[in-house]
Formats: C-alpha cells, structure tokens, sequence
C-alpha cells in the first residue's frame, strides 16, 4: 500500500474526527482501524505528521494542551460534508464498547457502576 496517496488531509481529518483529542500515534492507530490494512508504521507517521502541520495551517484542526488535535469548526465541515459523520458515530460507539469491555476486566469487582 503507498502511504503517501492513501493518507489524504480528509482521511487524516477523519481519523482526527474518530480519537479527537488525540495524539499523533493514537491518529495513526485511528487510520489503521479506518483504511483496515497493515502499512508501516514509522512512514504513516511521518506522512501524518506532515498533514496534520499543513491542516494546523490551513485553520481545520488545533493543538489542545500543547499535544493533542482536536477538529476546528472548519475542519467539522469538511467531514460532515464528506457523508460518512454517520459511520463516524457508529465507529466511535463501536470503539466505546470495545474499551468498556476491556476495562471492565481491569476493574474487576468495582460495582460503583463507573463505566
């Protein structure tokens, strides 16, 4: 798979929109689970990296707490308008479920119903 064309700004925003706020290598995790096959993972991240610095420039996307991405209104707009914010949600639901199930094993006895 070539990295550098399937990693496009609006696939990044996207993966942004899916683990915001995120940082980079939880962006890059959120693009595997979105393209859905094995790339490496060291030029993703340079490639990312790159896209995100244009995106910071071009107002779509913002730093919070110095190391996080989170969308800017500009960038909410262009994932709405791709179509996908639906499959967005249900991916975010989808990946809630998956780490209550996780965590629920960590807590293992807790009843105070937290998660």
């Amino acid at each position: 798979m070539d990295v550098d064309r399937s990693l496009t700004a609006p696939m990044v925003l996207l993966a942004v929109r899916l683990v915001q706020p995120g940082r980079l290598a939880d962006i890059v995790e959120g693009l595997a689970r979105l393209v859905g096959e094995q790339f490496d993972y060291v030029k993703a991240k340079k490639v990312v990296a790159a896209r995100l610095d244009a995106l910071r420039e071009g107002d779509f996307i913002c730093l919070y707490s110095g190391q996080r991405y989170m969308l800017r209104p500009k960038g909410r707009e262009v994932v709405e308008v791709t179509g996908i914010k639906l499959q967005i949600d249900h991916r975010r639901m989808f990946l809630l479920k998956e780490t209550r199930r996780a965590n629920s094993a960590v807590r293992s006895g807790a009843r105070d119903g937290s998660l």
